[in-house]
C-alpha cells in the first residue's frame, strides 16, 4: 500500500508567513541602520559633553573663574576647532571657548552632524555649567540637574566649590518632573589687593546671616570693611549682617593705611572688550623707531584672556598680554615677540619692554625673560597718541590696577635689577623724569577725569569710560 502525504491546509501556511513576518520584522528593528547610526552620534555627543565639561572644570581651577564668554543664557558654542584664544573671531551670538585650546583641550569637539557651529551650547546659571547636545537624534538627558528642553543629551556640573560654590537651583521648565529647588547664592570675598583666601559664603534667598570673619592680610594695612565695589565706600563691617538677594555678589576688601598715605593711587580698569572697555588716552607725538623703554607697575585681578597694558596709537603697535604671555607686536600686524611669564594675582609687579641695538628685552620684576618667539619682522616709529590699559582692537582693558607708566628713548636696563616694593620705595626704581624721558605718568592725583604728565613735556591723560581710582598703588 502506497504512503499517502498530507499537504498543509491554508491556515497552517497563513500562520507559517504571519510568524515569518513578525521574525522579519524584529531583525529590521533590530539592525536598523539609521537608528545605530543616531545611537553611536549620541554616544558621541555625550562624551563630547563631558569632555568640554572636564576642561571648563579644569580651567575654573587654574584660573578662579569661568571663561569669561560664558554667560546665563544659553548659546551655540563658535567651532572654533583647535585655534587658540586672540586667533578666531567667532559669529555674532555664539559662544567662544577658544581660551580652552590648547591647555585644556586640543580642539573644541563639535558634533557629528553640525554645520555652521560645533553643535554644542552652553551656559553659566548661577553655580552651574550647563553643557547640551540640541541636535541629540534618539534623546537623552544626563543627571544630575535637568535640562531646559527635552529630549536632549544634557549635562548640569556645579563649579568648583571655592570659586563659586553650588547654588541649590535648576534651570525654569525643568525636564524630568523635578521640583523647582529652593535657591541660594553665595557671596565671594576678594582680598582687593590684600592676600590669603577666604571660602565663600552662601546665603539661601531672603535669609540673613553675619558674614564671615576677615582672614584676609595685607602688609602697612588695617582690614576695615567690606564693599560693594573695588573702590566704593565700606558697606558692611567685619561680621556685620548680610541678607541675601536674589544672585550671586562679590565684597571687596577695604583696607585703611598704616603710613602717611598721601598721593599713593593707581587706576584700577575693568577688563572688558570693545566700547565697554576703559582706559587712559594721551595725545602726544613720540617715536620708538631707534632704542625705547616702555615700563608701568601692575596688579592683576585676573590674568587669563586678552588684555592691553599700553597701546602706541597709529599703525595698532601694542604691548598687550594674552593669558601667560607677553607680546610687543609691530604696526599694521608687521610681526611680534613673545615672551611666555607667570603671574601672580593680587601683587604688584614691575614689567618694561625695551628695544636695545634691535635686541628686544622683557623684564619682569626686574628679572630679564630671555629671548622671545618672534614672528615676522616686527618694526617701530612715529606714534600720535599712548592708550594707557585698554582700547586694542579685538582685546580687552587689564582687569586690575596700574601705577607709574613711563615712555623713554633709550633702553634702561641691560641687566637684570632688583624692581620689589622695597628698592622702588627706596627710590632705586622710582621711575623719575630724565633727558630721556618721552612721559611719565604716576597717578597721583587720586580723582578727576585726567592724568598728569610728571615728565614736563605736558602729555596730559584723559580718562575713558571711568576706571577707578583706588588706593594704595605703589607710591
Amino acid at each position: 500500500m502506497k504512503n499517502q502525504s498530507k499537504a498543509f491546509t491554508l491556515l497552517e501556511i497563513l500562520l507559517v508567513v504571519a510568524i515569518i513576518a513578525i521574525l522579519a520584522g524584529i531583525v529590521i528593528v533590530a539592525i536598523n541602520p539609521a537608528r545605530q547610526l543616531g545611537s553611536t552620534r549620541d554616544a558621541q555627543r555625550r562624551s563630547d559633553i563631558n569632555t568640554l565639561y572636564k576642561a571648563v572644570y579644569q580651567y575654573i581651577i587654574d584660573k578662579g573663574t569661568p571663561p569669561i564668554e560664558i554667560t546665563p543664557t544659553l548659546t551655540p558654542i563658535c567651532d572654533s576647532g583647535s585655534s587658540k584664544n586672540g586667533d578666531i573671531t567667532c559669529p555674532t551670538n555664539t559662544t567662544n571657548l577658544s581660551a580652552l585650546v590648547p591647555n585644556y583641550l586640543t580642539a573644541i569637539p563639535k558634533d557629528p552632524i553640525a554645520t555652521s557651529t560645533a553643535g554644542y551650547a552652553i551656559a553659566k546659571v548661577n553655580s552651574n555649567i550647563y553643557i547640551e547636545a540640541p541636535l541629540t537624534e534618539i534623546g537623552f538627558t544626563n543627571q544630575p540637574g535637568y535640562s531646559s528642553s527635552t529630549p536632549i543629551i544634557a549635562f548640569v556640573g556645579q563649579i568648583p566649590a571655592g570659586h563659586i560654590p553650588a547654588a541649590a537651583t535648576v534651570l525654569s521648565g525643568t525636564s524630568g518632573g523635578g521640583e523647582q529647588a529652593t535657591s541660594s547664592y553665595s557671596i565671594t570675598f576678594d582680598a582687593n589687593g590684600g592676600t590669603g583666601s577666604m571660602a565663600a559664603q552662601v546665603i539661601q534667598e531672603g535669609s540673613s546671616a553675619n558674614l564671615t570673619t576677615n582672614t584676609f592680610t595685607r602688609a602697612s594695612y588695617t582690614f576695615s570693611g567690606w564693599s560693594t565695589t573695588s573702590g566704593g565706600s565700606i558697606s558692611y563691617v567685619d561680621g556685620d549682617s548680610y541678607t541675601m538677594g536674589g544672585s550671586d555678589v562679590t565684597l571687596y576688601a577695604v583696607w585703611t593705611s598704616n603710613g602717611s598715605g598721601g598721593d599713593n593711587y593707581a587706576l584700577q580698569f575693568n577688563g572688558l572688550q570693545f566700547n565697554s572697555a576703559n582706559y587712559v588716552s594721551v595725545p602726544m607725538s613720540y617715536n620708538l623707531a631707534g632704542d625705547f623703554t616702555m615700563e608701568a607697575w601692575i596688579n592683576l585681578i585676573t590674568h587669563d584672556g586678552f588684555w592691553t597694558i599700553l597701546r602706541p596709537v597709529n599703525g595698532s603697535s601694542v604691548f598687550i598680554a594674552v593669558g601667560n604671555s607677553i607680546y610687543l607686536q609691530g604696526p599694521n600686524s608687521s610681526g611680534w615677540y613673545r615672551w611666555s611669564i607667570s603671574w601672580t594675582s593680587g601683587t604688584w609687579h614691575h614689567i618694561a619692554v625695551e628695544m636695545n641695538g634691535g635686541t628686544p628685552m622683557l623684564f619682569y620684576d626686574g628679572t630679564s625673560l630671555g629671548t622671545p618667539e618672534t614672528s615676522g619682522s616686527p618694526s617701530f616709529g612715529s606714534y600720535s597718541e599712548l592708550d594707557i590699559g585698554g582700547n586694542f582692537s579685538g582685546g580687552t582693558s587689564i582687569n586690575g590696577s596700574i601705577d607709574e607708566v613711563r615712555i623713554s628713548n633709550t633702553a634702561r636696563y641691560l641687566s637684570d635689577f632688583s624692581a620689589d616694593l622695597a628698592a622702588h620705595r627706596s627710590n632705586y626704581l622710582d621711575l623719575a623724569s630724565d633727558g630721556n624721558t618721552v612721559g611719565l605718568w604716576k597717578f597721583n592725583q587720586g580723582s578727576g577725569a585726567s592724568l598728569t604728565d610728571s615728565s614736563g613735556n605736558g602729555h596730559t591723560g584723559t580718562l575713558v569710560n571711568s576706571p577707578i581710582w583706588v588706593t594704595p598703588g605703589v607710591e
